[in-house]
């Protein structure tokens, strides 16, 4: 089982990376072979580790020092591409949307988790530009907020490049 990660322990600790970290531990504890591809968020950070059972393989920074996983980033694909040729995993298991355009072609079967509100709001949280949660429904005024809030850079860039092809 391949998970992949925008970052994981103890790097970050926030939802989807202890949910990756505690169920990526819990599937070794249960005998499955996993590993985890993420990148380095920190200089000198160990590029390959064994935590409580999980192969973490991360991905370097960039010598610009800035975590990067985008589309043009040919290294961090190149790395990821020679983990799931030597690993073999099973299934592979992205814990983003943003995520599925990294992954080499191959026969394995995919499963996404959406950590976050990717498919329902373009700016990802489901907060408008006011900072309070948003109840309209997919799609009611999503363009405007979407765009105001990038204006008001609220929106990540990730997200704006993922949403402004389905919102033009």
């Amino acid at each position: 089982i391949l998970h992949v990660v925008h970052v994981y322990p103890p790097e970050g600790r926030t939802g989807a990376e202890n949910y990756t970290a505690t169920l990526a531990r819990l599937q070794a504890d249960a005998g499955h072979a996993v590993a985890a591809y993420t990148r380095a968020h920190r200089p000198g950070t160990p590029l390959e580790t064994e935590e409580e059972g999980v192969r973490v393989v991360r991905h370097p920074l960039p010598a610009h020092g800035r975590p990067s996983w985008r589309r043009d980033d040919h290294a961090s694909r190149a790395r990821l591409a020679a983990l799931v040729d030597t690993f073999r995993p099973d299934v592979v298991h992205l814990q983003h949307l943003q995520f599925h355009d990294s992954l080499p072609p191959s026969d394995v079967p995919l499963v996404l988790t959406l950590h976050d509100g990717w498919l329902a709001c373009p700016a990802v949280k489901r907060i408008d530009v006011d900072g309070r949660r948003c109840e309209r429904p997919a799609g009611a005024g999503c363009v405007a907020c979407f765009w105001k809030g990038r204006r008001a850079r609220l929106v990540p860039p990730s997200a704006a490049r993922l949403a402004a092809p389905l919102l033009a």
